[in-house]
Parts: C-alpha cells; sequence; structure tokens
C-alpha cells in the first residue's frame, strides 16, 4: 500500500454544492457550509472531495454553464471563501477535485458574449458556428439534422450575426472550438489558476462530447430525440434498452466520441497537470481508452457500467463486470468505481427491491469500499438517502425535465401525463438538500427558509 498514490488509496465524496450544506442560511448550500462539515467527512473516513460546479453560473443546467472558470459563484461565496476550505480541507487530509466543464460555456460567459457580437469578432473562433440552409418555401433551416442530448435541434439560430451556434447539451450551453490553439491556451490557463491555488486536480464532465465530425454530415438514424426518448420510456426488457442504446448511438455518431482528436488533447492536458506534483484526473467516461498507456492520459475512468443495470446488483453481475474491466486496464492503469452521482437515481432507490432496501444500501457502500480500485460516494449516501418524490413541474430545477415536458405537451401528451413523466426522471430526485438531523428543513436551513429544492 505505500507505494500507491494518494489517489489510488483515498475514498472519494463528491459534494454537490447546492444541496450540501446551507452556511447562510438562505436555503442554498455554500462554501462556508462546506467548511463547517470537514469535521463530519474527517469522521466518516473521506480523504477525496470532489465538488460539483461552483462557478459563476446562470444555473441554467445547475452549474454546468459556466460563466467565468476562475471564480467563484457569489452565492456559493468568495474566492477567499474557497481557499479557506481548501486550506482547511488539506489541515484534515482532504484532498480537492474541482469539476472542469470543458466542452461547453454559458451563453453568459464573457467569451460568447464576444463571440456572438459581430462575425469578424476575434472571439467568434472560439465558438461553433455556421450558416443555416433555406428551405424549400424560403424558410431558414439548421446547417444540418443533429439534435442536442438535452432536447431538440443542436443549433440555435443567432439574429445578430445570420448564421448558427453549435451546442450539444442546452442551447444555453454553446460549445467550445477546441480546434481553435487559442480556447486550448485559454482553458490550460483556467486549470492552471486552480493547480496553482492548490486544487488537487479535476473531474473531468462529458469529455466524449468536446469533437464534432468538421464535415457536419446528417445522421442517417431515422429518429430523432423525441423518437428516441419515447422508445425509452416503452422499453421494458433488457434487449430493448440495448436496441435503444443503439439507436443513440446512431443519433449521435458524428457528435462524440472522436478517439483520433481526444487522445493527443488528453496527452496535453496530462501534460499540463503533470507540471505540478501528484495531482489527479478523472474522466466522466467509461472508456478504458483514456488511460492511454497507463500513464500519459487520464489517471482514473469511472467504471460506469457497473451501475447501469436494471433493478438489484447481483454477484453474477458483479463478477462479470470486475473480470472483464479489470481484463481490460492497460499497464499500470488504476480502477475506479462508483453507483451514483447527482445525475443517477440515488443508490437505495436505484438498487433495493422495495422490501430489503436498507440492507442493499449497507451493501452497496461495502461493495464500493472492498472492489479493487478508488471509491467515489455521492453526498447523501452514507445515510441512506432516496429519491426525491415531484408531484409539480414547478417544483423542478432541472431544464432538462422541463424542457422535456414541454416537448411532450407539444407532441398532444395532456400535460398532467407529461409532468409525472418528467416528475420521476427528473435529475433533481437526487440532488435535494443533504439531510444532517431531525428537524425542520432536516437541518440544512433553518426553520421557515424555502430551500432551492424541497427537503
Amino acid at each position: 500500500m505505500d507505494a500507491l498514490k494518494w489517489w489510488q488509496k483515498a475514498v472519494f465524496y463528491q459534494i454537490y454544492p447546492r444541496s450540501f450544506a446551507d452556511g447562510n442560511g438562505d436555503g442554498i448550500g455554500d462554501v462556508p457550509g462546506m467548511i463547517e462539515k470537514l469535521d463530519y467527512l474527517v469522521n466518516l473516513g473521506i480523504e477525496g472531495v470532489w465538488l460539483s460546479p461552483h462557478y459563476p453560473s446562470p444555473q441554467a443546467d445547475c452549474g454546468y454553464d459556466v460563466a467565468d472558470y476562475c471564480d467563484v459563484a457569489p452565492e456559493y461565496g468568495t474566492l477567499d471563501d474557497f481557499r479557506l476550505f481548501l486550506d482547511e480541507a488539506h489541515k484534515r487530509n482532504i484532498r480537492v477535485i474541482l469539476d472542469m466543464v470543458f466542452n461547453h460555456t454559458s451563453d453568459q460567459h464573457a467569451w460568447f458574449l464576444e463571440s456572438k457580437s459581430s462575425r469578424d469578432n476575434p472571439k467568434r473562433d472560439w465558438y461553433i458556428w455556421r450558416d443555416g440552409k433555406t428551405g424549400p418555401h424560403g424558410e431558414k433551416l439548421p446547417p444540418n439534422n443533429w439534435e442536442a442530448s438535452f432536447t431538440g435541434s443542436a443549433w440555435e439560430y443567432d439574429p445578430t450575426t445570420d448564421q448558427y451556434y453549435y451546442h450539444f447539451f442546452l442551447k444555453e450551453q454553446p460549445d467550445l472550438n477546441w480546434r481553435n490553439p487559442e480556447v486550448r491556451a485559454a482553458m490550460w490557463d483556467a486549470v492552471r489558476f486552480w493547480l496553482d491555488m492548490g486544487v488537487d486536480g479535476f473531474r473531468l464532465d462529458a469529455i466524449g462530447t468536446i469533437f464534432e465530425d468538421p464535415d457536419m454530415p446528417d445522421h442517417e438514424s431515422g429518429l430523432s430525440l423525441v423518437g428516441l426518448y419515447q422508445l425509452s420510456q416503452a422499453a421494458q426488457t433488457d434487449e430493448e434498452r440495448k436496441a435503444v442504446g443503439e439507436k443513440w448511438e446512431a443519433l449521435f455518431v458524428h457528435q462524440v466520441d472522436r478517439a483520433d482528436e481526444m487522445h493527443p488533447l488528453m496527452k496535453d492536458l496530462r501534460k499540463v497537470v503533470d507540471a505540478y506534483p501528484d495531482r489527479v484526473l478523472v474522466a466522466e467516461d467509461s472508456n478504458i481508452a483514456y488511460h492511454g498507456n497507463g500513464d500519459d492520459e487520464l489517471h482514473l475512468v469511472f467504471n460506469f457500467p457497473l451501475m447501469r443495470v436494471e433493478g438489484t446488483l447481483t454477484p453474477a453481475h458483479i463478477r462479470k463486470n470486475q473480470a472483464e474491466r479489470l481484463a481490460e486496464l492497460p499497464e499500470g492503469a488504476w480502477p475506479c468505481n462508483t453507483l451514483g452521482n447527482h445525475d443517477s437515481s440515488r443508490v437505495k432507490s436505484a438498487f433495493g427491491d422495495g422490501v430489503h432496501d436498507d440492507a442493499f444500501a449497507h451493501l452497496s457502500l461495502a461493495l464500493m469500499l472492498t472492489l479493487r480500485g478508488t471509491p467515489f460516494i455521492y453526498n447523501g449516501e452514507e445515510i441512506g438517502m432516496t429519491d426525491a418524490v415531484f408531484t409539480d413541474i414547478a417544483q423542478l430545477r432541472d431544464m432538462m425535465a422541463v424542457r422535456q415536458y414541454e416537448i411532450a405537451v407539444s407532441l398532444g401528451l395532456p400535460a398532467e401525463e407529461a409532468a409525472a413523466l418528467a416528475c420521476a426522471h427528473t435529475r433533481d430526485r437526487c440532488r435535494t438538500p443533504l439531510q444532517w438531523e431531525n428537524a425542520p428543513n432536516a437541518g440544512f436551513s433553518p426553520a421557515g427558509v424555502e430551500t432551492w429544492l424541497p427537503v
């Protein structure tokens, strides 16, 4: 064990800042609240924290629409607050890694505001702009039939410059043009900003979406995202769910997983990070190829296939997963396991059987702590939190769910049914405030305060 790196021995704990600890009593989690709870993490045995986005953001996608990579959201605190959090964590031998969103920025980021201001702005090519097409009746059409993974066309028309910009996620999240060396230099500067401060590494968000086919041909899947969503809702068997996954790949075939460009980029990032001793890079991806040769790309790659199972986790599934996963690792690479995060159903809800849920929740934690590799635990799993039940669309803050509701209604689904679907599948169900004690607002916020999501 002595020869292992700190990130090979640590138990990581994901903090979702908005829902972890409310330090100033305004109903929103913040950095002072996180500082207050550091001793709690020590008592849990946590040695690494993954902090979901804490940057300034309009919150169109709960912080994953970053408006400034080198600051702290005002509702969470200040840069000085963050420096204190980092110092106090390090005093307790807790390392801190940040969520780094490379694929896109917020449409309110200063870079994008410049980019959209005119076609000849120096930052125009920092994003992906294209002319549209003219339809048979003279109407304006997007450059191609690509879809955004969060609903609708992947292209948003900008009347100021009479062009479309590309977005893989929400229209409020325009994709950066990573083929522009100025973009790469600016993002590496943002990485160095936090490394210089003493941050211990990064979890890299949605890296498979960074590059898209530069020729931008139409996909030929014969489906829209709405059609795929309908098929997904109707799928009942593993075979049907597998078929939906194959159709998803066909729909987004030109927009994701361009290995020939991604691996050189990750090698470049690794060189930036290796200039700082003892830091770590974690991929939000399950593709083992991101380990490179085991020592030249990313240190950790999530074992998502472990958690992608309907119903309870069976011994057979776990054994099969481990046998296949460990056999594929290149020499020198290290496994990384998780069963839950801010985008997935809570472990107790996902893998329980309705009868032995407590036992399954205990077993899932034991599994994470005993499998070979580095475990990542999502805040709230340690007390067996379950998915929240929403009944009112007005309660939702997850814009993806809200827009899916709007599309379902536009397709003729009764509003009540569309709302029920959105409430059942929203990511908000696993993002509600942490329950600290048997008290009003579960001790997250003072009594009488309206929390950002219901407790």
